[in-house]
């Protein structure tokens, strides 16, 4: 096996963030808010969100696609150039944070694109931050957020009694080798 050399940079790159809202939030809120409690902790605090989270295949759920497929319309909207390829999910996943309960900082890196989905929020609730760039976005019922994979991003501990239910997943392009030069 090969061992390459290991240099850890620190890049300062501008990112492109798409955010809008999804025109059938209310709709859909109280499906997604019960097949998310439905499912329970699945993954009981094992990974960077510590609050409950369902399984990571939510994509094989109906209603979670439809989230999916508002991503996957959001980001090809924001694109200056929509590449040759197929759009899809390679997870998402549910998840409701109550008082206190929060994610730690991290990427997701090798998705092309990572989105949070607020099924139920409000701007009292605990931000999106992205801790490299020092901004956040404050949330809001139906709010899709759009953004590169490989940005670092965290929730603070939630403060609100409200609980916070999102839709968040990772995208990628099955794209067609090149033909030609």
């Amino acid at each position: 096996m090969l061992v390459p050399n290991l240099q850890t940079l620190e890049f300062k790159e501008k990112a492109d963030i798409f955010t809008m809202l999804y025109p059938e939030a209310e709709d859909i809120k109280p499906i997604l808010i019960e097949k998310i409690k439905a499912q329970g902790d699945q993954q009981y605090r094992k990974t960077n969100v510590q609050a409950d989270m369902t399984k990571w295949t939510m994509f094989n759920d109906v209603d979670f696609k439809k989230i999916i497929d508002f991503a996957i319309d959001v980001t090809k909207g924001g694109l200056v150039s929509v590449p040759q390829g197929t759009f899809f999910a390679t997870d998402c996943w549910g998840a409701v944070y109550k008082k206190g309960e929060s994610c730690n900082p991290h990427a997701h890196h090798p998705a092309v694109w990572s989105f949070v989905y607020y099924v139920q929020a409000d701007p009292k609730n605990a931000p999106l931050v992205f801790p490299t760039s020092g901004n956040a976005i404050y949330p809001n019922t139906g709010l899709m957020i759009v953004f590169p994979g490989w940005v670092t991003h965290s929730v603070p501990p939630e403060e609100s009694e409200n609980e916070r239910f999102i839709v968040a997943g990772n995208l990628s392009i099955d794209r067609p080798q090149a033909t030609s030069v």
